[in-house]
């Protein structure tokens, strides 16, 4: 590589350009020669240790970030939530959750990982103690919350969330208008789904294609197909998601030959249908092969 050319001919590389070679060692994964530079250097600041370490982890050697993180004569708040962040991804949970305590001073972002950890790892309570106990919440931290509790079946739990949020004057993003819909959607409230569109439409969330796709399955879901059609209509996304949603949308209201004419007319547009995409075709191909040989069944009644 030509930055690696580059560093060979330095004399005494300083930290600053160390740390640019090893973040480009760890971005090829390799991390051995990232190592190798690591160990060499006679002084390293807290920006390498943090660098090294989520190398480490990006790179598949946990254990070694782990030493690293115990050998750092300094930590500050990134070292600690990134380590935090990796015990999370291999599902260390309680030792995460000790670190976590340890922490000096905790920040928003290191409560928002620990609370999408618990999630993760199904333990629902503990993710809703730990957000009520924040000091201070962010955006992040209420869509965490919607999106981990609509993924566990705590629809009702997650829309009083996204109310809550709402009315202490936290701006939604696209992602939480996303969740919170997908909640209205499971729970079939049509009345609290119509005012989350209405707050889409007033902040201008209206075209974003997963908003779009949450729309149409939410009014699907309520058995409101024109209102479905019309969320679908406001722009055309080319985007799998959002056709698929409409696909599933004419089967669940057992309109499939509708289904199928979107699905066909997806294809020829030249968006490539995905998993669910052809799973809503197959079923209701399926729902109209039985339709019809249940009609050909019928007795003539004389």
């Amino acid at each position: 590589m030509t930055l690696e050319i580059f560093f060979n001919e330095i004399p005494s590389p300083d930290v600053y350009i160390s740390t640019k070679m090893i973040s480009s060692y760890v971005e090829n994964f390799r991390l051995d020669d990232a190592l190798e530079l690591f160990d060499k250097m006679p002084v390293k600041d807290i920006v390498m240790w943090n660098l090294m370490i989520k190398g480490c982890v990006d790179c598949g050697n946990l254990e070694m970030g782990l030493r690293l993180f115990d050998e750092m004569p300094e930590k500050n708040v990134i070292s600690w939530t990134t380590i935090i962040n990796a015990l999370l991804r291999y599902r260390m949970i309680e030792k995460a959750k000790g670190l976590f305590w340890e922490m000096p001073v905790r920040d928003t972002a290191a409560w928002n990982a620990m609370i999408h950890g618990f999630f993760v790892n199904g333990r629902v309570e503990e993710a809703t103690s730990l957000f009520e106990m924040m000091p201070d919440r962010n955006v992040i931290s209420w869509t965490t919350m919607i999106s981990g509790l609509d993924q566990h079946g705590r629809n009702y739990e997650a829309l009083l969330i996204f109310r809550n949020m709402v009315a202490v004057g936290v701006k939604p993003t696209s992602s939480t208008f996303s969740c919170a819909i997908t909640s209205c959607a499971n729970e079939g409230n049509l009345c609290l789904g119509c005012q989350v569109h209405g707050h889409i439409l007033k902040l201008g969330y209206a075209f974003d294609a997963y908003i779009t796709a949450s729309l149409v399955t939410f009014y699907a879901n309520c058995e409101q197909i024109e209102e479905c059609i019309q969320a679908f209509n406001e722009k055309l996304h080319p985007n799998v998601v959002v056709w698929t949603s409409l696909v599933t949308g004419y089967g669940t209201n057992s309109r499939h030959e509708d289904a199928l004419r979107v699905f066909r007319y997806m294809i020829r547009l030249g968006i490539v249908p995905n998993q669910s995409s052809f799973t809503s075709a197959l079923n209701s191909s399926r729902e109209m092969e039985i339709e019809q040989q249940e009609s050909s069944e019928q007795p003539l009644i004389l």
